[in-house]
């Protein structure tokens, strides 16, 4: 604590440094420092008491240790005749405000992890950092009030980001497409429920694509040569033969790896994956059985 006019009418004084820990800054504490011209206030600092400021007439700059919220908090709990501080001085914030509309709480390793989106914006950029902590975790059911999710368009996940909880994008009706970087490491179960629109945009073999084709859900690989594809043609040879039909086949159990090239090709159906469906109907095309897809156009 700040005690009570300890450095009132003190004209000499320019800068002050108020070290971490005082809660109070007590009334007429500073008053009429005609010379102050800057102060650094920590945010452990609580309430400011009555003329604590008053006419501190050459004070520009305030650096206050916590965040825009917490200040406008701290300014609920100041008392009257400071106009110093509210009205003349420029404001500084050590940390960021709290993004609006995210609920999150703080891990034991100093990192964040989101735990509701509480908005209305049909594109949510989760944020990569809150009150100067990187925010590493998207919790479960982010987007679900109640048995409500809220109609979201399309989610970007951060590269901060190294975690997505079981159901996290969960029951979100509207939800097509969400965009998971390589720094995700850990996805848990049901992140997102498959209505039939929603497309997952990942690297290629990241743990989103890895997930993404395990759990039968549509994707785009953003790292992949986008030059036109023929369809069908999975070898690249020009020609589309029961060996590219094969290869397919033993992409989809396993036994292959495609490059996200030879993926696009594959992909008959237009569903973001090579499939047994798509090696069937490419199979097909090969024996002259009309199939509906545009096998052998360039896509």
């Amino acid at each position: 604590k700040i005690s009570n006019g300890a450095f009132g009418n003190c004209t000499g004084l320019i800068d002050v440094e108020i070290e971490e820990g005082v809660e109070t800054i007590d009334t007429q504490a500073f008053f009429q420092c005609t010379s102050l011209t800057s102060i650094k206030i920590p945010e452990s600092v609580t309430s400011i008491g009555q003329f604590a400021f008053s006419k501190c007439k050459s004070l520009k700059d305030v650096y206050f240790g916590g965040s825009e919220d917490q200040w406008n908090t701290l300014m609920l709990n100041t008392g009257s005749d400071n106009p110093a501080l509210t009205n003349n001085a420029a404001i500084h914030f050590t940390k960021n405000s709290a993004p609006k509309d995210f609920l999150y709480k703080d891990l034991n390793d100093g990192t964040i992890e989101i735990t509701y989106y509480a908005g209305s914006d049909s594109v949510v950029n989760i944020p990569t950092e809150i009150d100067g902590k990187k925010v590493t975790v998207i919790g479960s059911s982010i987007l679900v009030q109640g048995d409500i999710a809220r109609d979201v368009l399309e989610i970007i996940v951060p590269d901060t980001v190294t975690t997505i909880a079981d159901n996290a994008f969960a029951l979100c009706q509207t939800l097509e497409k969400v965009t998971i970087p390589s720094s995700v490491t850990i996805i848990g179960n049901d992140i997102v429920t498959d209505y039939g629109n929603i497309k997952i945009y990942c690297a290629t073999d990241s743990e989103a694509h890895k997930y993404a084709a395990k759990n039968g859900i549509s994707f785009i690989l953003t790292d992949e040569d986008n030059d036109p594809v023929k369809l069908g043609d999975v070898d690249g040879d020009g020609k589309i033969s029961a060996k590219d039909s094969m290869m397919i086949q033993r992409y989809a159990i396993n036994l292959k790896k495609l490059t996200p090239k030879q993926i696009r090709a594959a992909d008959i159906d237009g569903d973001g994956r090579a499939t047994n469906k798509d090696a069937i109907n490419l199979l097909r095309y090969t024996i002259n059985i009309k199939v509906k897809f545009a096998i052998g156009e360039m896509v």
